[in-house]
């Protein structure tokens, strides 16, 4: 029961947060859309930062299994690249706008944790270029660390821009999206 209604919390603060910015979203406003007082809120959390870190901690975690799990196991360095694109993008579209609230709600102490994460899959995107590199005997025409910061950029801000029911489907945008990485890293 405890952790249903700790899961019940973060869904509806996540609701709230979405709807009223994480500012304008009150401890308060949590625990009345969840049916409990105020001060019960707090036998779960011991602050809204605390709800929000613990979002942010569940989505690290579902893109551990959802991302990174299925690009570590892929030794070819092109597959690995396409498989990055692929599972990233599934996991953007899963978690939707929750992405929205982590990327300007996340607090500065916070923004720590979040830095260690992404500089850890930068460096699986960086390492594999450099072995794609190494393997393909490519010119050094772009830097490792540049390709890496544009391709996890690219594909990280999809979620802002992308419509599902637009033209591209999912998987053909994670193809084009792939193409038009490798074309311009191969230099073709």
């Amino acid at each position: 029961m405890r952790t249903e209604k700790r899961e019940l919390l973060l869904e509806k603060a996540t609701e709230l947060f979405l709807k009223n910015g994480y500012e304008g979203t009150s401890m308060r406003d949590i625990a009345k859309a969840v049916g409990i007082q105020a001060p019960g809120i707090y036998h779960y959390f011991k602050s809204k930062k605390a709800i929000l870190t613990e979002i942010d901690e569940q989505s690290w975690q579902l893109f551990q299994r959802e991302v990174l799990k299925y690009v570590e196991k892929v030794s070819d360095p092109e597959e690995k690249i396409k498989m990055y694109v692929q599972r990233m993008l599934s996991f953007a579209f899963l978690l939707g706008t929750r992405l929205n609230i982590l990327d300007s709600s996340i607090s500065r102490k916070h923004a720590k944790f979040r830095k260690s994460k992404d500089r850890e899959v930068f460096n699986v995107i960086r390492d594999t270029l450099i072995t794609l590199s190494e393997k393909k005997d490519l010119p050094p025409h772009i830097d490792p660390t540049l390709g890496a910061f544009s391709l996890y950029n690219l594909v990280a801000s999809t979620h802002k821009w992308y419509n599902p029911k637009g033209r591209l489907d999912p998987d053909t945008l994670a193809d084009q999206i792939t193409r038009l990485f490798l074309y311009g890293y191969y230099g073709r």
